[in-house]
């Protein structure tokens, strides 16, 4: 990302110009880039993953139901379960934005959300991941889908061992390849905005309860760290954040970036 540019606001400034080819290409790239960072034994079970999911292509879902569960995840707001004291107004107000600014990302050209998916998963699993296989990743934390058609027990196991190696990776390394990832490749808010509903979903947090003012404070707190040329910054904040003297919990910290985002957007928008 150049130093100095803002991001761009929406999934479709982003990836809406991208021919396929280009997003082939470029998709490549980040995956041999991911690689690179990681150790030879890493490399070696994410590659032993990679050729599994290359014969799960045939366990096809439902093209309508795929929708769906991707706008159930995509486009609603779902919070974490906590306790946010009453007076704390300033964050019911956000709470507010960020459900309207993922209303916003249900008007977005679904292709464009297709390859925003893509990237997604790719940067947070390290895999390229199809989409009959993402409906079932985004299901395993909703329910217990079965196995269906091409796509046996054996498959769901290694799926399951896959967000289990993802829960397992240290939370600051974490932090830090997202940080890295949304100033290289100049990701939009909206996109990062999706990505972190994405992590809320695959991992559970504890319920927390707040300080009087403690949720809103921590969200300005991110959107305050995000410069133009900086965006990565946010994550690299929050990856130091802490409640009650622990580390956050991931989704706890993907829920707050989820609502910094949101008011960041908001705030572009009002200006232009």
């Amino acid at each position: 990302m150049p130093n100095g540019e803002a991001a761009p606001e929406t999934i479709e400034e982003e990836f809406g110009s991208t021919s396929d080819d280009e997003f082939e290409d470029d998709e490549q790239e980040w995956k041999r880039y991911e690689f690179e960072g990681l150790s030879p034994e890493m490399q070696a079970k994410i590659a032993k993953v990679q050729e599994q999911v290359a014969t799960w292509d045939n366990a096809v879902t439902d093209e309508v139901e795929s929708r769906q569960v991707f706008d159930d995840l995509e486009t609603d707001y779902k919070p974490i379960t906590e306790d946010v004291p009453a007076e704390d107004q300033v964050y019911r107000q956000m709470e507010e934005t960020t459900e309207a600014q993922k209303d916003k990302v249900a008007l977005q050209d679904r292709a464009a959300r297709s390859k925003m998916r893509q990237r997604a998963v790719l940067i947070l699993l390290v895999a390229v991941v199809g989409e009959a296989l993402l409906v079932y990743l985004i299901k395993v934390r909703q329910s217990t889908p079965s196995p269906q058609g091409d796509f046996k027990q054996a498959d769901a196991d290694a799926a399951q061992a896959m967000l289990d190696n993802w829960r397992g990776q240290p939370d600051p390394v974490f932090w830090a390849g997202i940080a890295d990832y949304v100033e290289k490749a100049n990701s939009s808010l909206q996109s990062q905005m999706v990505m972190m509903g994405y992590i809320k979903n695959w991992v559970a947090a504890d319920p927390i309860t707040w300080g009087p003012t403690e949720k809103s404070d921590d969200i300005l707190a991110l959107t305050r760290a995000v410069t133009p040329g900086h965006a990565g910054d946010m994550y690299r904040q929050v990856a130091g954040m802490q409640h009650n003297g622990a580390p956050l919990q991931r989704a706890v910290a993907a829920d707050l970036c989820e609502h910094a985002l949101a008011e960041l957007i908001a705030k572009s928008q009002s200006s232009s």
